[in-house]
């Protein structure tokens, strides 16, 4: 049920619960009309009117290709080499709840790349001893990109302009927005990732 909230800068009491759009600011206004409607067919002014009254199963896809070749070659009883080349590439979609503007909690899109090159060389020496050479070289990278990623941002769009960032690699719709009791809004603040290893 709706409870009476207070605007702590003017002291104005809503005793519905309900703040009129003439006293939201633009970004507020721009937020909630993003927002999608509730889907659970509760009835007006029960309390699951007013929580809990969205859900959705969002599908997400996993593409993932791996593969390996192998040569071993024998040269002579004393000589043998060997190398292996092996590739994993993974794409990731793992969508937020909700999409639109102000969606995007999720980890989106998730990217992983590994490539990896072995050989080595066995040669036998005498009947007791022998050297073995073995070596190998790996390149990794991981990322995540957000969500919306180089959509209009509703911070901007509204006015708030100073210190936001307006490099397409890093804008997005809506900037991670928590509300106490609430599903986190916007996207991931530990998103855009990037990382290479070699």
């Amino acid at each position: 049920m709706p409870i009476p909230i207070q605007n702590p800068i003017t002291g104005k009491v809503y005793a519905n619960g309900i703040v009129p759009a003439a006293d939201q600011t633009p970004f507020a206004r721009a937020v909630l009309a993003a927002l999608p409607l509730p889907n659970n067919g509760a009835a007006a002014n029960t309390s699951s009117a007013y929580s809990n009254n969205f859900s959705a199963f969002s599908r997400g896809t996993i593409n993932d290709d791996k593969g390996d070749a192998r040569i071993d070659h024998t040269f002579s009883p004393k000589l043998i080499v060997f190398g292996v080349y092996s590739q994993h590439q993974t794409a990731i979609f793992a969508p937020p709840t909700f999409g639109g503007l102000a969606g995007g909690n999720a980890n989106a899109n998730v990217h992983l790349y590994n490539r990896q090159i072995a050989f080595g060389v066995t040669y036998v020496y005498s009947p007791s001893s022998l050297i073995d050479f073995r070596m190998g070289i790996g390149h990794n990278e991981g990322g995540k990109s957000p969500y919306g990623l180089g959509s209009t941002s509703l911070l901007t769009s509204s006015g708030i302009t100073n210190g936001i960032p307006t490099d397409p690699l890093i804008v997005r719709a809506l900037n991670a927005q928590s509300v106490t009791g609430f599903a986190q809004l916007g996207t991931q603040p530990a998103s855009p990732q990037s990382r290479i290893l070699q």
